[in-house]
C-alpha cells in the first residue's frame, strides 16, 4: 500500500518510545503512546502498554501490526470527511490519510480551504492552500512530498 510506505518513510520507525517533536510519547511509526486510544490499541495486539512507556522496546512487526491498525482508522475517517474518497486518485487519497495521521482528523478538519479544493477535486488548488499553512512549514520534507503528488494527480 502506498500509504503505509509514504507514513513509514514520513514517520521514521522508532522502537523505543521517544518523545516527539511536541513532546508526545511516541514509538514505532509515530504511534502516539499518549492518545486516549493507545493502551487499548496495545492490548488488541497483545502489546504490553505500560513496558513500552517505561523503556521497553517493539519489534518491527510490532510496528507494522500498530500501523496496520491507525492506517484502518485513518482510512475510516477520511471516507468521513469525503464521501468520494475511493473516487480519488490513489496519490491524492495516499495525501489525504497521510495528513490525518500526521494531524488527527480534528486537526485536519481546520484546513478549510484544503478540504474544499479535496471535495471539488481541485488538486493544485489544494497543494496551493497547503503551501500557505503554517504545517507546510513545520514539517519540511513531509509537506514538499505531499503537496509534490497532488500536484501531479
Amino acid at each position: 500500500m502506498f500509504t503505509a510506505s509514504l507514513i513509514r518513510r514520513h514517520e521514521g520507525l522508532r522502537l523505543e518510545a521517544y518523545k516527539d517533536t511536541v513532546g508526545k510519547l511516541t514509538v514505532g511509526y509515530g504511534f502516539n503512546l499518549d492518545a486516549p486510544a493507545a493502551k487499548a490499541l496495545c492490548a488488541s495486539l497483545k502489546l504490553d502498554y505500560d513496558a513500552i512507556r517505561n523503556g521497553g522496546s517493539i519489534t518491527e512487526a510490532q510496528a507494522d501490526a500498530i500501523l496496520d491498525l491507525q492506517l484502518g482508522m485513518v482510512n475510516a475517517q477520511a471516507k468521513t470527511l469525503f464521501p468520494n474518497f475511493n473516487q480519488m486518485p490513489a496519490d491524492v487519497q495516499a495525501v489525504v490519510q497521510d495528513l490525518i495521521f500526521n494531524l488527527g482528523l480534528a486537526g485536519f478538519s481546520k484546513f478549510n480551504q484544503t478540504i474544499a479544493a479535496l471535495k471539488a477535486g481541485d488538486w493544485p488548488g489544494a497543494a496551493d492552500h497547503l503551501t500557505d499553512s503554517l504545517w507546510f512549514k513545520q514539517v519540511g520534507s513531509r509537506a514538499v512530498e505531499d503537496v509534490a503528488l497532488l500536484r501531479a494527480a
